[in-house]
């Protein structure tokens, strides 16, 4: 195990730098990538589906992209910024029939971009860079991607901490973290990430909520793979690839919350990041940028867990506010200290100290005499 451990991170340490540097030209550090497989999608229109066998994998299952055209208000709601389509053409530089018509793509590109986000497709072996980059200008899109280039070593060290509670998470502070570089669990090649959660008998949201909080707050751009907010199951390809289904609105809502703090404050986009020194079983990291800073604190373990952060860090007077949870932490004698529950994740906010709320403090009293006395007044008038 250590061995295999040394190796992963030896691959992502080394050959981590030009894993994801996407060639997609136009990706911003504070983007989102949702990475559609069109054939797995949703089928827009039945006339163009070939006749298939329902029982083979591998067979074309007739998603297209009238179908993504129909779900782009639902990906926007998850705070994506970006799709991506897997490859579309044949070797001739067309776009599979099965797929849809030139036209198709033209209204799915434009309805995107008056949505104010932005699409990609992918290119894999079956056509050549060049091929598929002039075909996109042609058409107006936005960039292109190599597929194989998804996953990487950093993904195998993702998915191998966070399937499971008490894996060596400190793994994840060896990697080396570039900038504008993309980062993904998922993808076309490997099981599904959710497979190997419930291989590993445990809860896929539990794990998911984990993983994407991560995912999320790296200096690296999140790409997610169609489904996994679906919690799509699957071994190796093409079982990897079903078609989508019912959202889990655990992870969904989840990643409408992640994108709108990722939004709100440039230092989990743009700030540099440090690893800071943390219990067995949790990830600690902090962010900086302009003055702002913010920590993450994950929480990988079964156990309820305390982390103590030296005050000088960020000042006498201020206090750390949780994102997610709504959890305030304020300077104490010994500095900070987080207390997160088993298998949970925060993402806080240095920010200045805020007094007692006794506004809020005061609400549910006032509430309770108000309707106390409406509830006598009532009572009298009766009799």
């Amino acid at each position: 195990m250590l061995k295999k451990t040394v190796i992963m991170v030896f691959l992502v340490v080394f050959l981590g730098n030009i894993s994801m540097s996407v060639e997609a030209s136009g990706v911003r550090a504070e983007d989102r990538v949702y990475y559609i497989d069109v054939d797995r999608f949703v089928d827009g229109r039945n006339e163009n589906n070939p006749a298939v066998d329902p029982y083979n994998d591998s067979e074309i299952r007739g998603g297209d992209l009238v179908g993504v055209y129909q779900k782009l208000d639902v990906i926007q709601s998850m705070g994506f910024t970006t799709i991506c389509l897997s490859p579309l053409l044949n070797v001739s530089g067309e776009i599979y029939p099965y797929f849809g018509t030139e036209q198709d793509l033209k209204q799915l590109v434009r309805k995107v971009h008056e949505m104010k986000m932005t699409v990609k497709i992918a290119y894999s072996s079956e056509t050549s860079r060049t091929q598929v980059k002039d075909f996109a200008q042609m058409h107006q899109v936005d960039g292109i991607l190599d597929a194989s280039q998804l996953e990487t070593a950093q993904s195998a060290i993702m998915r191998s901490v966070f399937s499971k509670p008490n894996t060596p998470i400190s793994e994840l502070s060896e990697v080396r973290y570039q900038q504008g570089t993309m980062i993904a669990i998922d993808g076309p090649t490997s099981e599904r990430f959710t497979h190997t959660i419930v291989e590993a008998k445990q809860f896929p949201a539990t794990r998911w909520k984990l993983a994407l909080t991560y995912l999320y707050t790296t200096p690296q751009i999140p790409i997610i793979y169609y489904g996994s907010e679906a919690s799509l199951n699957g071994g190796a390809p093409p079982d990897n690839r079903p078609m989508m289904s019912l959202v889990d609105r655990d992870i969904a809502d989840l990643m409408t919350k992640l994108a709108n703090i990722r939004d709100t404050y440039p230092v989990l986009t743009k700030g540099n990041i440090t690893f800071l020194k943390s219990p067995s079983g949790v990830l600690v990291y902090e962010r900086r940028y302009q003055g702002k800073q913010a920590v993450i604190v994950i929480n990988n373990s079964m156990k309820t867990k305390t982390i103590h952060l030296d005050h000088r860090a960020f000042g006498q007077d201020k206090e750390l506010r949780g994102m997610l949870h709504g959890y305030r932490v304020q300077n104490e004698t010994d500095g900070y200290a987080i207390t997160l529950d088993p298998e949970t994740s925060e993402i806080y906010i240095a920010g200045d100290k805020t007094g007692f709320n006794y506004a809020i403090a005061v609400a549910p009293i006032v509430a309770f005499m108000v309707f106390g006395n409406l509830f006598i007044f009532m009572k009298k008038r009766k009799h």
